[in-house]
């Protein structure tokens, strides 16, 4: 028998335990249909590729990263299929790498084995807040990034003193500055510097303005005396930017260079510049998005029921939904920013959301006088008013659920009654 064969013998080995405890996880026949589909096509392409190891390592991190998207909903089902393509693609690169005369190994229980953790990917993926706070701890800990910073905005570190950072700094009106970092002059003159940081989301409408509009409202308020922004992201997002409106760029590929050229560069130096690349080689993968047609058949089931009987709600038809979509928001034309209705629909609950009000808990619970079915809770940065209802799986039957969904709309009027009597006196706040 051939290298070939045997390994495909041994893929299919893997894959076929990994299918059979999938289905203990309790997934629909349409996505246990899909991970067949994306396991078969894996086989092919990573045996068509054998003799180049560095094809065969991208082909399992991106049929891994296919594959689980899927069934991101489900915890074990996840684990499961993660762990699946682990087992396979190490004892793939065993067999290539000892004597062919050996038999292939069995497959035993390697969760913890030292062996595949080598093959496991250095972290699963980053998003544009894990990048904020590498670039926030280097912005605090280095006068040398300080110093390269700087002089993007022909600014020197002989004439300005570091003043703070400060992250996801909320403007109720205007939005949310990223980061923010703050100088002083010799003369105490302040000067803000602005980041946007991207890693593959394009821009919010009227995002880059905004900057502007909380960049002048600073000045005005005397919070700063001097604004610059200065958008942060892979190279590759950053040559589509409009220039106009973010004059000012930071690649992550320079601030990898500046790392490198550190006097001390160390472990700690290291692991960011992993962090960094690992975010660049997102934004090439770029996102993967997959129709899951019983869900977005959900979801316009779910529309056409508030157009027909809560036509007040109606705001715009949903496009189609990936597996994970069962949060439907109410925004405008029923209520304007930072107040959000969020109708999450499997955890069983309505909030009615009022972004970056967390920290004003108390002042808003003096003031709003709730219903018994009512409580005031924070997440996050959001401050909520919330009413339970009954949980609804977007992949049963909508018909089956319709009164839940109607109980559960009925509570979403009722909060917009809230919101109507109280908006004005929240924002006073």
């Amino acid at each position: 028998m051939n290298d070939e064969k045997i390994i495909k013998e041994q893929l299919r080995q893997d894959f076929d335990i990994t299918l059979k405890k999938l289905k203990e996880c309790d997934i629909s026949n349409e996505e246990q249909l899909y991970l067949e589909e994306c396991i078969s096509k894996f086989i092919e392409k990573f045996i068509d590729n054998l003799k180049d190891s560095k094809k065969r390592k991208r082909i399992y991190k991106n049929y891994k990263v296919s594959s689980r998207k899927y069934i991101i909903h489900n915890p074990k089902a996840y684990q499961q299929i993660c762990f699946g393509f682990n087992v396979a693609y190490y004892h793939i690169n065993k067999f290539l790498n000892k004597n062919h005369e050996d038999e292939c190994i069995e497959n035993p229980n390697l969760k913890r084995s030292e062996d595949i953790m080598e093959n496991v990917n250095f972290i699963e993926t980053v998003r544009e807040r894990d990048m904020d706070l590498l670039i926030m701890e280097e912005i605090f800990s280095s006068e040398e990034f300080r110093t390269f910073l700087l002089s993007k905005f022909d600014l020197s570190s002989d004439n300005v003193n570091f003043w703070g950072c400060w992250h996801s700094v909320m403007d109720n009106e205007l939005g949310e500055t990223d980061v923010l970092v703050g100088f002083k002059t010799l003369e105490s003159k302040r000067i803000v510097i602005m980041l946007e940081n991207k890693i593959d989301v394009s821009f919010q409408p009227m995002q880059p303005e905004r900057y502007v509009f909380r960049g002048e409202k600073g000045i005005k308020d005397g919070l700063w005396d001097e604004f610059h922004l200065c958008i942060t992201a892979p190279d590759l997002y950053i040559q589509n930017v409009d220039r106009t409106k973010f004059p000012i760029s930071l690649s992550y590929e320079e601030i990898i260079d500046t790392l490198k050229g550190y006097s001390a560069n160390d472990d700690r130096i290291s692991f960011k510049i992993n962090m960094l690349e690992t975010a660049i080689d997102k934004k090439k993968r770029g996102y993967s998005f997959i129709t899951n047609t019983t869900v977005s058949e959900f979801w316009q089931r779910y529309y056409d029921l508030i157009e027909e009987e809560y036509p007040k709600l109606a705001n715009k038809r949903p496009a189609n939904k990936p597996t994970q979509s069962d949060w439907y928001y109410f925004r405008k034309p029923i209520m304007e920013l930072p107040f959000a209705i969020v109708h999450k629909w499997e955890f069983g609950f309505i909030d009615l959301q009022i972004r970056g009000y967390a920290d004003k808990f108390k002042a808003v619970e003096e003031i709003v006088t709730l219903p018994n079915d009512a409580m005031l809770v924070k997440t996050g940065k959001s401050l909520n008013i919330r009413k339970r209802c009954s949980s609804i799986n977007k992949l049963e039957s909508f018909d089956e659920q319709k009164d839940l969904v109607k109980e559960a709309l009925d509570k979403v009027e009722e909060l917009v009654l809230i919101y109507k009597e109280y908006r004005d006196c929240i924002l006073a706040v």
